[in-house]
């Protein structure tokens, strides 16, 4: 309970003699405390409506109120001595319309801490620990299911799921990233109401989802050697989300590979390959056979699955995983090349180009090979493909081939001005030209050797004639 303690000591006490109510820190940060991890989030309620609590904060000079939401009594507060910031938000009791809406048609500020816990999800985000005492208050059973590592809605989960289809996406999040097991009440209602997850926003899910597919860098210390990620997508399978968010990857389930080089199907090895993956390359992982399914039922074959499948992971990972345009980029771009040398008989000039043409993402190319060659579930150790990688890789190193088009001795502006007649549109598929006979003999890296050869590439009407 450190993490409390310092809050409490630092900033807590202050802000609640500030109110003059008390007090309290509840949800991921009381519950991590409980579990002896670290949390980000620091969570306050208490009975205060947030009107008053904006005019008590009008006569401190300490807490700044940065942003409010009054409808839903939710304000974050700055410590300004401290540098700590605050999510609170008032005791509040929720009121749905008939019919199973997701938003409360009124929200009713104040009550008592019994009433706000039952408006919460599950009972170990309801646990409660008041700010003067350190006393921690469980109106749910929290602390039991913490003691068992079970995730188990407040109240009937039923009534819990129809408040928010988001909690759906949640119960598997949780579950992954704090290594616990389902209530069998919970999980069996949650997979009979599926269906209130169509009105979830895709923003929502693809919060939900990045987390539980990094559910491993989330408390390391609680899930190591469980591979967190694995289960968490499994969870998503077996509840039914999967097949609504990602339903190119569960085409795959029960799709069957050739048993000389796959223990799985489809589904399953792309799982296996997220389970083994960095996380570095975790995405890549997920849609690097994404086209395999579609490819199947077009062509009867998985062959091309990788071109193809490198604009459907772009579409995916701007569409509905919300990632940026760079990292997007990225994903697709591994997953086009994730099949290279597959079977170790291209030429070693062409390697050698491949090398240099794409180093800066090679390392993150040998990690996602790593993680496709475990997860076929046939073999151990290194992905032999990766061994010839690096092996082409620190050749070339070794012997100064330059590595990127900027690293050759010539420059666009060098080959302009040698060849006049030359037309600037020609300058960059000459550049990748010298580039590429560079990395094959490094020595032509030379002004007077570029120069030399590029006369002997170009057609004679480019080439200024001396008088």
């Amino acid at each position: 309970m450190e993490q409390i303690e310092r809050l409490c000591r630092e900033s807590l006490r202050a802000l609640r003699d500030l109110l003059g109510v008390p007090l309290y820190l509840t949800g991921g940060l009381v519950r991590s405390q409980l579990l002896g991890q670290e949390a980000q989030d620091a969570d306050l309620c208490a009975a205060l409506p947030p009107e008053d609590l904006l005019a008590a904060l009008r006569g401190s000079d300490r807490f700044l109120p940065l942003r409010a939401f009054p409808r839903m009594g939710t304000v974050v507060l700055f410590d300004q001595e401290n540098r700590n910031t605050f999510e609170y938000t008032a005791f509040r009791k929720e009121v749905y319309p008939e019919g199973g809406a997701h938003t409360p048609s009124e929200v009713v500020f104040g009550g008592s801490l019994e009433e706000d816990a039952l408006r919460r999800d599950f009972t170990v985000n309801a646990l409660y620990c008041e700010v003067g005492s350190g006393e921690i208050l469980d109106p749910t059973g929290g602390l039991t299911d913490l003691k068992n590592r079970v995730l188990r809605t407040v109240r009937a989960p039923g009534e819990v799921f129809a408040h928010d289809g988001l909690r759906l996406f949640r119960l598997c999040r949780f579950a992954a990233q704090l290594g616990f097991s389902l209530d069998p009440d919970t999980e069996r209602t949650a997979k009979e109401v599926q269906a209130l997850a169509d009105d979830i926003s895709s923003d929502r899910i693809a919060i939900e989802f990045l987390k539980t597919l990094h559910a491993d860098s989330a408390y390391p210390a609680l899930t190591a050697g469980s591979f967190p990620h694995y289960r968490g997508l499994k969870l998503w399978h077996a509840q039914g989300l999967l097949a609504r968010f990602l339903p190119e990857l569960t085409a795959g389930d029960g799709m069957p590979q050739r048993g000389d080089f796959h223990r799985w199907d489809v589904l399953e090895h792309i799982l296996q390959t997220v389970r083994f993956s960095h996380p570095s390359v975790r995405e890549a992982a997920l849609l690097h056979d994404v086209a395999k399914p579609f490819q199947m039922i077009r062509t009867g074959r998985y062959r091309g699955h990788d071109e193809v499948g490198a604009p459907m992971a772009l579409a995916i990972c701007r569409d509905r995983l919300k990632l940026g345009r760079q990292k997007s980029a990225e994903v697709a771009e591994l997953v086009r090349l994730h099949m290279v040398d597959l079977d170790g008989k291209t030429s070693e000039k062409k390697m050698k180009w491949f090398v240099a043409s794409h180093f800066e993402i090679l390392d993150k190319l040998m990690l996602l090979k790593q993680a496709d060659f475990l997860g076929c579930g046939l073999q151990t150790g290194e992905c032999p493909g990766n061994l010839r990688l690096k092996r082409i890789r620190e050749e070339l190193v070794a012997a100064g081939a330059p590595l990127s088009r900027k690293a050759l001795a010539l420059s666009g502006k060098d080959l302009a001005e040698a060849f006049p007649a030359l037309s600037p549109s020609a300058l960059s598929p000459l550049l990748e030209k010298l580039w590429k006979m560079c990395v094959n003999d490094p020595s032509l890296n030379r002004p007077d050797r570029l120069l030399a050869a590029a006369k002997g590439v170009l057609p004679p009407k480019t080439i200024r004639r001396e008088p």
